[in-house]
């Protein structure tokens, strides 16, 4: 056997060296890359991630800056309902009877229009459905708004109280602006004035198949007499003038004959809800706006008589 010499011993001892030394190189390499790629992946999702946080945080700015607008505009009516108040009988919305022991609206919601000292005269409350960012039913057509409820009811709200003013009665409204009101804030206006009705005037809408058409007011489940009856006669005027279907009047909801809408649920007089026809029908739009002036006119009349009726059995 052949002696090696001690320069091929170093030769092999040098090549198992490179081979071992390559074999970590390339496992660094491999290793390097992976961590290089997972990191660009962290980076660019905490990228992503930034600008979602930024635009969140845009929105919730944006909203607050909104919701601090709204409170100021707010702030500023109820500061000219109380100007007005004051220059007209000398007490304030907060103090109707000009007693500074007597607490004002327990919601902090003050009606337009301060109820008289009278008691005997009895004062009707006309709430305008919907309002401020609650559109209530909206026409729409290839993807744009091209009516709100909110609208319609306000329009016809500040209309009746006109016809109802021009025949002697005092009116009450829940609002007479595009303002958004709570539902239990108009029970209690119409409560805390101690009002002999209240009525609420909505828009129906439709998207099924087909067809829907006409006018109908909705009553208490339990229908009392007094409701049925001023409901009954306001459908039939609207119905003489022409135009409108009957739809009758309905108690309850919608989805269940025991339940029932707010309006009707919480107010503590003679109430009730009147749908001014389908919104989604242009029939119906027709009608609603050419006629506007003839219903109101004729409703307001036959308010005024429910009113002398009631007046007399008191």
């Amino acid at each position: 056997m052949r002696r090696r010499n001690p320069f091929d011993r170093f030769c092999r001892w040098w090549r198992r060296i490179r081979r071992e030394t390559q074999s970590v190189f390339l496992s660094f390499l491999i290793v390097s890359a992976i961590l290089f790629v997972l990191f660009l992946i962290f980076f660019f999702s905490f990228l992503v991630t930034k600008g979602k946080l930024k635009k969140v945080n845009k929105s919730y700015v944006e909203l607050s800056a909104r919701f601090e607008t709204l409170q100021k505009e707010y702030e500023e009516h109820k500061k000219k309902d109380a100007e007005s108040a004051l220059k007209e009988d000398g007490t304030s919305p907060e103090n109707p009877d000009g007693d500074s022991k007597t607490p004002g609206n327990a919601l902090g919601v003050e009606p337009t229009k301060s109820p008289a000292a009278s008691e005997k005269k009895l004062v009707v409350c006309v709430d305008a459905g919907h309002g401020g960012w609650d559109g209530g039913a909206i026409l729409k057509e290839k993807g744009k708004d091209l009516r709100a409820e909110k609208d319609d009811n306000l329009r016809v709200a500040l209309q009746f109280k006109k016809e109802l003013e021009s025949l002697g009665v005092e009116v009450l409204m829940t609002r007479s602006e595009d303002v958004f009101v709570e539902l239990l804030q108009r029970t209690s206006i119409a409560n805390e004035a101690k009002a002999a009705l209240l009525i609420s005037f909505h828009r129906n809408s439709y998207n099924g198949d087909g067809t829907a058409r006409g006018a109908e007011i909705w009553i208490h489940s339990k229908r009392p007499k007094d409701a049925e009856t001023l409901a009954s006669g306001l459908l039939e005027k609207v119905v003489s003038l022409g135009g409108f279907t009957d739809r009758g009047v309905k108690s309850g909801t919608m989805t269940g004959s025991h339940e029932d809408y707010v309006i009707n649920k919480h107010a503590d007089m003679t109430s009730m809800i009147v749908e001014l026809g389908f919104i989604t029908d242009a029939e119906d739009n027709r009608l609603y706006d050419e006629k506007e002036e003839a219903y109101l006119k004729g409703m307001a009349e036959t308010v005024k008589e429910w009113l002398l009726a009631k007046e007399k059995k008191q």
